[in-house]
């Protein structure tokens, strides 16, 4: 659900999430404009229990989702060529319905309302990867070279 509507402590991970379903939505639509039977499914998942959000606080309305049932859901969905999945379903609902008509102050009290604004400000924090200094990647197909210049990964092209 996190490409549909904002939460706070997690706006790197919304703008991921709502450039994926941005992503999805043009290149759907693009298939259609060329007479392409392909099909985009875009899966909007609420949390699932995998411990990627552990320490996150549910809401009382909205459990924690089993990943198992998700995984069933979304192979559901690819399967019978749906374009939008949002889980669950009422949760999409909601979110298209308020975006649409609603104010966005109106908006934020019904996200708190719904599941607060600090759900995630117990997330537990993950370990952060090593960094790696002074590496070198090569991508020999484009010639393209990966290195560390003063902490920051730059490309370097031939």
């Amino acid at each position: 659900m996190a490409g549909l509507a904002g939460n706070a402590y997690m706006s790197d991970y919304c703008a991921s999430k709502f450039a994926a379903v941005g992503m999805n939505e043009a290149l759907r639509i693009e298939m259609k404009y060329l007479n392409k039977n392909i099909v985009c499914t875009t899966i909007c998942p609420y949390i699932i229990n995998t411990g990627m959000f552990e320490g996150a606080r549910a809401s009382i309305i909205f459990p924690f989702l089993d990943q198992d049932y998700v995984v069933s859901r979304m192979i559901s969905a690819i399967l019978q060529d749906e374009e939008e999945v949002s889980i669950p379903w009422i949760q999409g609902i909601l979110a298209h319905i308020a975006k649409g008509i609603l104010p966005s102050c109106i908006n934020d009290q019904i996200v708190w309302l719904l599941f607060g604004w600090d759900a995630m400000k117990t997330l537990h924090d993950k370990p952060k990867p090593a960094t790696v200094k002074n590496a070198k990647v090569i991508d020999s197909e484009r010639k393209r070279e990966q290195i560390n210049i003063g902490g920051k990964m730059t490309n370097k092209f031939d």
